[in-house]
């Protein structure tokens, strides 16, 4: 990740926690990164020189206004605003590694030969939570042979 992501991201996990926030602006980072990486005309708007701030601005407060928290819609007009809103997708990330560095939280991938039932996977989750000390995000994959 490169400084401006951090920098950007950084500052808001901060005003996420005085706000008390942070999951839920974890998960409308991820779901506005994806609607934004599904709709490249949209992204080219707002990135585009020639277009005025307020048209930016307008334009993210009629789609995202009433539908994300005001600190995540001040966020995306800001990011419009500087000229960083391009890079909004590695920011979303690196406020979500932040976040769950910061809430004791890990992903983990786990690769079995077959499926895995649900006591099964309950018992190894927690396992793992207690070897590790974290609370644990789980994706399961089964390679049938």
């Amino acid at each position: 990740m490169g400084a401006v992501e951090k920098t950007y991201a950084a500052a808001l996990l901060e005003i996420a926690y005085e706000d008390g926030n942070a999951p839920e602006i974890d998960g409308e980072l991820s779901q506005i990164a994806a609607i934004l990486g599904d709709n490249p005309e949209f992204m080219d708007i707002l990135c585009a020189p020639d277009v005025a701030d307020t048209e930016k601005t307008g334009l993210l407060s009629s789609v995202f206004g009433g539908r994300v928290t005001d600190t995540v819609l001040d966020f995306m007009c800001l990011l419009a605003v500087k000229g960083r809103i391009g890079r909004f997708a590695p920011i979303a990330r690196e406020y979500r590694r932040g976040y769950y560095e910061r809430a004791g939280i890990a992903e983990a991938t786990v690769t079995t030969a077959v499926p895995l039932g649900a006591k099964e996977r309950a018992a190894l989750k927690e396992k793992l939570e207690r070897k590790y000390s974290k609370r644990l995000i789980m994706y399961y994959q089964s390679c049938l042979l």
